[in-house]
Parts: C-alpha cells; structure tokens; sequence
C-alpha cells in the first residue's frame, strides 16, 4: 500500500508545510478513497455538526436571558418620592433625569407629597406613568 500522508517540508519561515508535489494526483485521491480516512472525516463532520448546534443553542439562551434580564429585575422596591433621590426616582418606569429633577422641584416647592397619586400633578407625568408605577410609589 502506497502512502497515504504527504511528506512534511519546512517553510522559510520555519513552518512544517505538507509536501504535495511529492504524490501525483491520482494517488492523493487513492488516499481519499481510505475507509479508515472516510471514517475519521465522517466524525470529523458530525463533531461540527455538533459544535455548531452547541454553539447556536449556546446565543440562543445568551439573547433570550438578555431579552429577560428587564422582567427578572426586582420591580418590587418601593420608591418614598418624599425621600428618594434624583437618581433612585429614575429607577421608576418612565421616569428619566428631567422627570426625576422636575419631582424634586415641585417636592422641595410644595412640600411633601400626601399621596402617591399626587405624583401626577409632575409635569410630564400623566396616567400612563403612573399606572406602570402605582405599585412601587409610596409617601411613607
């Protein structure tokens, strides 16, 4: 039986190359025709197989679990808007820097609030807000 593996050179850079021009065609492809080399490509091609779907399933449950990251987070905390910073007012929905200053303002020029439903009387914060907010909204 011929041989089946090309003989190795070295590259001026130092790399060992297979030597193909020591084999003519017809016997490489004699070589192809291997079942112990069809058998080793046969496994070769499903390890990929395998390697693509791990990887895939892999971003699949990367972006789903960014995708729930929002409705993981504790929606829960209660927000004192007598209290609560610029900063803490920004964790609740719909609320940005500009909303959160201008519940400062109105806290520090009409006092504190008397009820979490005053918050409405914000400029900008109308139903919608607070509808998503009414249940992390406190005074107390």
């Amino acid at each position: 039986m011929k041989r089946c593996r090309p003989n190795w050179k070295q590259h001026r850079s130092g790399v060992l190359l297979p030597d193909e021009t020591d084999q003519p065609r017809d016997e490489v492809s004699k070589c192809k025709e291997n079942p112990r080399r069809q058998e080793f490509e046969k496994t070769v091609e499903i390890g990929m197989k395998s390697w693509k779907k791990s990887i895939a399933l892999f971003l699949i449950l990367l972006m789903g679990l960014t995708a729930a990251q929002p409705l993981l987070a504790d929606d829960t905390e209660q927000i004192n808007i007598n209290q609560a910073s610029q900063a803490e007012l920004t964790e609740l929905k719909g609320i940005g820097p500009v909303l959160s200053q201008r519940i400062v303002e109105y806290r520090e020029e009409h006092g504190p609030f008397q009820s979490p439903k005053e918050i409405m009387d914000v400029k900008g914060i109308g139903p919608k807000t607070w509808e998503k907010n009414k249940d992390r909204i406190t005074t107390e």
